[in-house]
């Protein structure tokens, strides 16, 4: 029982310390740029993890900032240069944002973003930036597309694969030198004079016998 309870204390203490950080993480945030931003990518507050995972933990967060914010972006994400954007980005546009009058010349931009966003040299240009493709081209670009895309993703994986190759030989050298160390440190402890043990006998009047205390002498104890 005793076990259960200090197991039980202790996952609570952890979560308690973890819900702390993340509150005071979420209180730095500047909500109304957060709510512009969550706009611009066509997603609602209520629908953003980061916003229930603050509003879970009970941060002091302005939601009237935040709603400020969001609507400050709806506004700037629903015009038609905009729409261009995120079409040319590999973007869906979320024309649920908009006023239904201007969903026609919105979803007209947004296509015509799409074709700059599908063009072969721009499809190795996303191939190499790591990004996903989400398969937002039309059927006639897509295979055209497709192969592009996957020379460009190729090239992004041997680079990685190059940069983590490249951390991994640092970490050997590293690992190589603190081996050396490790084992120089080892010659010098075993090559120190060994501690001495100094029994000191003194006469003990009340008793009438030798009382013996006995200590260390170890002068390269700070070495060791």
């Amino acid at each position: 029982m005793k076990k259960i309870f200090i197991i039980l204390f202790l996952a609570s203490f952890t979560t308690g310390c973890a819900n702390y950080l993340k509150r005071k993480n979420c209180e730095k945030i500047n909500w109304q740029e957060y709510g512009y931003n969550l706009a611009m990518k066509g997603i609602r507050p209520g629908e953003d993890n980061y916003v229930a995972e603050c509003r879970k933990v009970e941060a002091e967060m302005n939601e009237s900032v935040l709603d400020t914010g969001f609507k400050s972006g709806m506004s700037a994400y629903c015009k038609p240069d905009q729409a261009y954007l995120t079409g040319k980005k590999g973007e869906k546009i979320n024309l649920d944002f908009c006023e239904p009058g201007s969903a026609k010349i919105l979803s007209e931009k947004h296509k015509e973003g799409i074709q700059v966003y599908c063009s072969s040299e721009n499809a190795y240009i996303e191939g190499t930036s790591g990004r996903a493709y989400t398969g937002i081209c039309p059927p006639d670009k897509e295979s055209s597309f497709n192969k592009e895309f996957r020379k460009g993703r190729k090239k992004y994986v041997q680079s990685m694969i190059s940069g983590l190759q490249l951390k991994h030989n640092e970490l050997e050298v590293r690992i190589s030198s603190i081996r050396k160390a490790n084992e120089q440190l080892t010659l010098r402890m075993a090559l120190l004079p060994q501690p001495r043990t100094i029994i000191e006998r003194t006469y003990d009047p009340v008793t009438h016998a030798m009382k013996e205390d006995t200590k260390i002498d170890d002068p390269y104890a700070t070495q060791r």
